[in-house]
């Protein structure tokens, strides 16, 4: 199991949700780099998360998240998931603090 910072390993629990939904806009102008779902990674009081853009690499190096590109309404979006290897981590994370 890859060792983890407390923030990856709440980031990579919160994307395996199945209402969960995170993009980064890569389209080239004022939308550059903005993200989509963020607004919904809050903690139970309703206070956002940080996010850090090095959290999310590191889940994607370590093959937990991975991407693929869109293209909705013609603008081009990297939509980021988990993978099998990075369910199964959340779910042994979920288990253990249960």
């Amino acid at each position: 199991m890859p060792k983890l910072t407390l923030e990856q390993k709440r980031l990579l629990i919160w994307l395996s949700l199945t209402t969960t939904h995170f993009e980064i806009c890569r389209e080239v102008g004022h939308s550059y780099r903005q993200t989509n779902g963020l607004e919904r990674y809050v903690n139970k009081h309703g206070d956002r998360y940080k996010f850090d853009m090095r959290t999310l690499n590191k889940l994607v190096i370590e093959g937990l998240v991975t991407s693929e590109i869109l293209y909705p309404f013609g603008i081009k979006q990297e939509h980021y998931f988990v993978t099998e290897k990075g369910r199964a981590y959340a779910y042994q994370l979920r288990t253990a603090v249960s």
